[in-house]
């Protein structure tokens, strides 16, 4: 890395992020980016200090933005963004023969201190990889595997968590591949074990125990009818817990034809999760999260079970997670305790585990059968956003973030209309969803977002230099000519309306909303005019000013 520094003065962070967001994405550029949501805010109120790395190397991005580099749980903060990972993310920075040098940005929400630079410095052994297979733990695996084969135990079979698990998991998949593409004459158990770090970490007696558990497991496969260890191979866990969900999806299966309505979300978690069966699928990977202690300092062994199944039906419903957390966790007294308990479970059961889980088990269920008698294919989306229509998962998947809003607009939608949720919010505007949906700012900027027109490119194309047309909701009978387009003087988010001579002759269609305000933050010199038609039609008046603004000079 070279030129590490730090800005924290207004001016140089509006530059810093014009030259290297901005420049790029009206150049088509910019290819990826993540930042936190108050970025925005953070830059124009108060002190906001921006990390910029500048490093030299060959990627395929021209810029990439980082924000939080970890999350909070109950019981602290947890770092996902290492230093082998950090490097990796830098590593994309700077397109591969077209560049020599890329740029990243570290984003802190916090007031600067000299030891917000210490986690972007690590040692050679910081980045160093060790093979999991040459660790203390996997060698205790490895050891209580043996001693199952010694005792003449199935311990292919028996042996569901851990290392050894995950590499008789690895083992099969390769030979599953290997079947796949018809290599027969590949020796599966070398590919298996040869081709990994550990081979060249590990001493030759090491390395010939982990060559007997992949001998075992190729066995095992050889044994396996085709169906049942492709079907294995591709389920993401251990094979013990392969069989598991196998077991489990026969079970629902079975029950499937007593309920009513199989495509409704909830009914279909409720089969999925009756008879036990939610207990067994989260006991397939044993989360802390899935359990919830009373106290910030009580002991694990003081951890109590929630009634699940119904909270996650609540969940499913719409119901806040403040008034879950009153539900199911009354016994945790410290609100703010109980609110860290129930995120991370949110985070951890409800957006990866069960998801991931019932995805599995749900395609399992619906093999072979008609499109109408299957078990709700999009139960996992349904789970992972917390909805229960199709509308809310519309809607959820096009980043509206806050359930209660899309719980709201969709129980609105199918009161009111039998169109697309999108052309029905569209034929309205923010003061109308203001009211209906008692939204909030941030909610209705969402709304903006969702609402938008996809294939309009207003942006683009007046940065392009074309002319481009937009339609107007006219307020009277205004005639043809040249217009102020600005915010409207309303609670915020503001309409973006029409002015001529200090009164409104419109205002911006909801669809046209955020691009249209996109393209006037830019600053470019636009010229805007109503057109006899009654649309507003919008042009850059010079296009040398273009030229400079977006930096080709200086480029």
């Amino acid at each position: 890395m070279a030129g590490l520094r730090s800005l924290t003065t207004r001016p140089r962070v509006y530059g810093l992020l014009r030259s290297m967001l901005l420049q790029p994405f009206a150049r088509g550029l910019l290819a990826e980016a993540v930042c936190p949501e108050d970025v925005k805010g953070g830059c124009s109120n108060g002190p906001y200090l921006v990390y910029a790395v500048q490093v030299r190397l060959h990627a395929r991005h021209h810029s990439v933005l980082i924000g939080d580099r970890g999350y909070r749980t109950a019981d602290g903060y947890v770092t996902t963004l290492d230093a082998p990972k950090l490097l990796n993310a830098v590593g994309r920075a700077g397109r591969a023969g077209r560049e020599t040098e890329g740029w990243v940005v570290l984003s802190l929400n916090e007031q600067f201190s000299p030891q917000a630079f210490d986690p972007l410095t690590a040692d050679d052994e910081d980045l160093t990889a060790t093979s999991r297979l040459s660790t203390d733990d996997a060698l205790e695996a490895l050891a209580a595997f043996e001693d199952l084969v010694r005792r003449g135990e199935d311990a292919i079979m028996q042996t569901a968590d851990g290392a050894t698990a995950d590499f008789i998991g690895h083992v099969w998949f390769v030979a599953n591949a290997l079947s796949e593409l018809d290599r027969a004459t590949a020796d599966p158990v070398r590919l298996s074990i040869e081709s990994t770090l550990a081979w060249q970490q590990l001493d030759d007696h090491t390395r010939e125990r982990w060559r007997r558990v992949s001998a075992l497991a190729v066995d095992r496969f050889e044994e396996t009818s085709p169906e049942v260890r492709r079907r294995w191979a591709r389920a993401g866990t251990s094979l013990p817990n392969a069989v598991l969900l196998q077991q489990l999806a026969a079970q629902v299966k079975a029950e499937l034809p007593s309920v009513t309505d199989p495509r409704d979300p909830v009914a279909a978690f409720m089969l999925v999760s009756g008879q036990g069966r939610i207990g067994q699928l989260l006991g397939i990977n044993k989360m802390r999260a899935a359990r919830f202690r009373p106290r910030r300092n009580a002991p694990h062994s003081t951890a109590f079970d929630a009634d699940l199944h119904s909270l996650i039906v609540d969940w499913l419903r719409g119901q806040e997670v403040g008034e879950i957390g009153e539900t199911y966790l009354d016994v945790v007294t410290d609100e703010t305790y109980r609110y860290e308990q129930l995120s991370e479970f949110i985070a951890q059961v409800l957006e990866h585990l069960l998801p991931w889980l019932l995805n599995t088990l749900v395609s399992w269920v619906n093999e072979e059968l008609e499109e109408d008698e299957q078990l709700c294919p999009e139960l996992p989306a349904y789970i992972w956003f917390g909805v229960d229509t199709s509308v809310a998962l519309e809607l959820a998947r096009a980043g509206v973030r806050s359930r209660r809003l899309v719980h709201a607009v969709a129980a609105e939608a199918a009161a009111s209309t039998e169109l697309p949720v999108r052309a029905w919010l569209t034929e309205t505007d923010i003061r109308s969803w203001r009211q209906m949906f008692d939204a909030s700012p941030s909610e209705l900027g969402d709304l903006l977002v969702f609402s938008r027109a996809r294939d309009t490119r207003i942006t683009s194309r007046v940065l392009a230099g074309e002319v481009v047309e937009v339609g107007l909701v006219i307020e009277g009978s205004p005639d043809a000519g040249d217009i102020e387009v600005r915010e409207a003087d309303e609670d915020p988010p503001p309409r973006l309306a029409a002015f001529r001579d200090g009164e409104v002759v419109g205002y911006v269609r909801s669809e046209h909303h955020d691009d249209v305000s996109r393209l006037l933050a830019i600053g470019l010199p636009l010229s805007i005019m109503l057109t006899e038609e009654g649309a507003m039609r919008i042009f850059v008046n010079d296009p040398t000013e273009r030229t400079v603004w977006l930096g080709e000079d200086e480029l």
